[in-house]
């Protein structure tokens, strides 16, 4: 089975944010998924007892975050972002801070 690619871009940190105004975890990648983030901010994310309040990147998935911050998430490990082993995690160009 052929996995899923999809890419999200934005216009710039500044001015394309995913805020999950700590709600919940912002976006979990399943296995076989490869998401491209790009151009944007990704902040507001929460996961109390778990991995990854912003971004969860599971087994077999990959990430590329290309021009992208990461800044005030909360979670128990991995704040801003948690790679499980056997996930793929690129960054470049990209600021992770206060997670």
């Amino acid at each position: 089975m052929a996995g899923t690619a999809i890419a999200i871009r934005g216009l710039g940190a500044e001015q394309t944010i995913i805020d999950g105004a700590g709600i919940d975890r912002l976006l979990e990648l399943h296995p076989g998924t490869h998401l491209l983030l790009q151009d944007m901010t990704v902040r507001g994310g929460l996961t109390e007892t778990g991995l990854g309040g912003g971004l969860l990147v599971g087994r077999g998935a990959t990430l590329d975050l290309f021009r992208v911050t990461i800044e005030n998430n909360r979670a128990a490990t991995g704040g801003g972002v948690a790679a499980l082993d056997g996930s793929t995690l690129y960054v470049t160009d990209s600021q992770i801070l206060g997670n």
